[in-house]
């Protein structure tokens, strides 16, 4: 008989850090490439695997705005992002730019690796609001596109809900994910291209 964890006989809150411990030792384990003991083939594969994936979110997120649902649609391609930034990051290893410890942390870490792709999504930007949007702005839409939450202005007023999100934001991501996805197609990048000047990132995507 299976001996589940302590951790799941809790009241299910959050996936808290805190709250399943447990959780955050497997992901350690198991949920990131040993970087430092793979070959640079397979740290490549890794790479072209993400830069499909996130042409593949793009489309999704497309089909999701053509049929008028603009939350979602957002999120799918800031995820497709994120993929790329993914992609980025698995360049920067094989060009020697991140120790094991920090290319672990970033695979774990959303914004990080959204902000691995900034300079994809700044050339791929339709509009000037995309060129400067924040990772913060765009991890905060994305988690809006996708849950119910408290209004940070209004505490105790009415939810946030994913409707807030509307067709305007959603169209300039899912067109970014886009352009930025088909970019690294042109580019024929999908894990041999060194990661240069990618070693240091802002904070900007």
């Amino acid at each position: 008989m299976t001996a589940w964890p302590d951790d799941l006989r809790r009241p299910v809150i959050s996936f808290a850090p805190r709250g399943w411990p447990w959780l955050s030792r497997l992901m350690a384990r198991t949920a990131v490439p040993h970087a430092g003991g793979w070959p640079a083939g397979q740290l490549r594969q890794f790479a072209q695997a993400a830069a499909q994936n996130a042409t593949d979110l793009a489309a999704d997120a497309r089909l999701l705005l053509d049929a008028g649902r603009f939350p979602r649609a957002h999120a799918l391609a800031t995820l497709a992002l994120e993929e790329l930034g993914k992609m980025e990051l698995c360049h920067v290893m094989l060009a020697g730019g991140l120790d094991d410890k920090s290319f672990r942390q970033e695979w774990l870490n959303h914004p990080s690796k959204l902000d691995r792709s900034r300079i994809l999504a700044i050339l791929s930007a339709p509009t000037a609001d995309r060129v400067f949007a924040t990772v913060e702005d765009d991890s905060a839409i994305k988690f809006r596109g996708l849950y119910v939450d408290v209004n940070p202005a209004d505490p105790g007023g009415a939810p946030m809900t994913p409707s807030d999100v509307g067709p305007v934001p959603a169209r300039e991501m899912v067109e970014t994910a886009e352009e930025a996805a088909a970019l690294v197609l042109r580019s024929r990048s999908y894990g041999s291209r060194p990661a240069e000047g990618q070693a240091q990132h802002s904070g900007r995507v």
